[in-house]
C-alpha cells in the first residue's frame, strides 16, 4: 500500500480548485488542454453606483465580463475603446443623458451596431426619442434580475443570430 500511495503524485490543474492524483509511472501519456471560454463584455452606464453595482454583480454570478462608467460620455468612451458584445444604459443621467449616448453610439461606426439594452422608468415619456434614436430594447424599471438577466441572455444572443447573418 505504501509503494502504491509513493507512486501517486497530486497535481494541480491549469484551473483553480482541481486536483488530481495518478501515477507517475504511468504508461498512458496524457494530454492537457486548457481551453478558454470567453464570456461576452457587458457595458453598464449608470449615473446610481447602487443600481451599476447590482448590475455588476449579477452579470459577473452569470458569468459575464463587466465594465461600467458613471456617466453617459464616459461609457460612449468606453464602448469605443472596449467594443463591448452588449450595453446596458440608464435613461435619466445628469449632463448628457442615456439618449445622448444612445445618439452618440450610433454615430460612431465603431459602434454603432452593439446592441443597446436601455433601462428606464421613463419609458412611455421618452418613448418617440427613443424611436427616433435607434434601435434598442427596452427594460422598465423596477426590474427583477431574473427580468435582467434574461434581456441580456436574449439581446447578446439576437446579436450573435444577427452577426452570423451578415457573415
Amino acid at each position: 500500500m505504501l509503494a502504491l500511495l509513493e507512486s501517486l503524485r497530486m497535481r494541480r490543474l491549469p484551473f483553480s480548485g482541481l486536483f488530481v492524483l495518478w501515477p507517475t509511472s504511468c504508461p498512458i501519456l496524457l494530454y492537457w488542454m486548457e481551453v478558454q471560454v470567453v464570456m461576452p463584455l457587458v457595458l453598464v452606464i449608470d449615473d446610481n453606483e447602487d443600481e451599476r453595482i447590482i448590475a455588476r454583480t449579477l452579470l459577473g454570478i452569470a458569468g459575464y465580463r463587466v465594465v461600467d462608467a458613471g456617466d453617459a460620455m464616459k461609457g460612449v468612451g468606453l464602448a469605443e475603446r472596449r467594443r463591448p458584445d452588449l450595453i446596458v444604459l440608464d435613461l435619466m443621467m445628469p449632463g448628457a443623458n442615456g439618449l445622448d449616448a444612445l445618439r452618440g453610439l450610433r454615430e460612431r461606426p465603431t459602434t454603432r451596431a452593439i446592441p443597446v439594452l436601455l433601462y428606464t422608468a421613463y419609458a412611455d415619456v421618452f418613448a418617440d426619442e427613443i424611436d427616433r434614436a435607434g434601435p434598442v430594447q427596452v427594460l422598465r424599471k423596477p426590474m427583477q434580475g431574473r427580468d435582467f438577466l434574461e434581456a441580456v441572455r436574449w439581446m447578446l444572443a439576437e446579436g450573435r443570430r444577427r452577426d452570423t447573418a451578415a457573415a
